[in-house]
C-alpha cells in the first residue's frame, strides 16, 4: 500500500513539473507570436522623434512668402515642391498650402498614415470641401489666407482666426 502511495505522489509531482515546464514554453511562444500579449509593460516606451521634420508644401507667391517667414522661426522646416511626401518622411507637422484642395487633403492623409500624431494644417479653397478635411481628421483647416504668425501660433499649440477664413 505504501508503494502505491509513493508512486501516486511521484506521478502527481511529475505531472505538475511537466505542466509547469509546458506552460513556460507556451508563454514564450505567445510572447513571440503576439508581443503585446507577452510582457508589454517590460518594453521601454518608443522614443519620441524631437528632430522629425516640419514639412511645408506650397508653390504660389503667398506660400513662398509664408515659407520664408516661417523658416527663421521654425528650425527644421523643409519645403516640398510636389504634392507627395518622401517615403522616409515621418513629419511631426505638415503645412499644405497648394492651390488644389485634393492635393492638400492627400498630403495630410499621407502624413497621418506615416505618423499618427502628425499635426496637419491644410488650406481649403472651396468651403464646400471643408467637411471632407474634417472627415479625414485634418487638425486645422484654413479657409482663407493666413499670416506667418497665425500659422506659427497653430504649430505652437494655439488656434488662429484664419481657420474661420479671416486673416490674422
Amino acid at each position: 500500500m505504501r508503494a502505491v502511495k509513493a508512486w501516486a505522489v511521484i506521478g502527481v509531482v511529475g505531472v505538475w513539473l511537466i505542466g509547469y515546464f509546458l506552460m513556460g514554453r507556451l508563454d514564450r511562444l505567445l510572447a513571440r507570436v503576439r508581443p503585446e500579449a507577452g510582457a508589454a509593460e517590460e518594453r521601454p516606451p518608443a522614443p519620441r522623434e524631437p528632430d522629425a521634420p516640419l514639412l511645408f508644401c506650397g508653390h504660389d507667391e503667398q506660400a513662398r512668402a509664408l515659407s520664408n517667414a516661417l523658416t527663421g522661426c521654425l528650425p527644421g522646416l523643409q519645403t516640398l515642391h510636389m504634392a507627395e511626401l518622401p517615403a522616409h518622411a515621418r513629419p511631426r507637422a505638415v503645412i499644405a498650402l497648394l492651390p488644389d484642395d485634393a492635393d492638400n487633403l492627400l498630403l495630410c492623409v499621407q502624413a497621418m498614415r506615416l505618423r499618427g500624431d502628425c499635426l496637419t494644417i491644410a488650406l481649403c479653397g472651396d468651403r464646400t470641401c471643408a467637411s471632407l478635411f474634417q472627415k479625414a481628421r485634418v487638425v486645422h483647416v484654413l479657409l482663407g489666407a493666413c499670416s506667418a504668425q497665425a500659422v506659427l501660433n497653430i504649430i505652437q499649440g494655439g488656434r488662429s482666426a484664419c481657420i474661420d477664413g479671416e486673416k490674422a
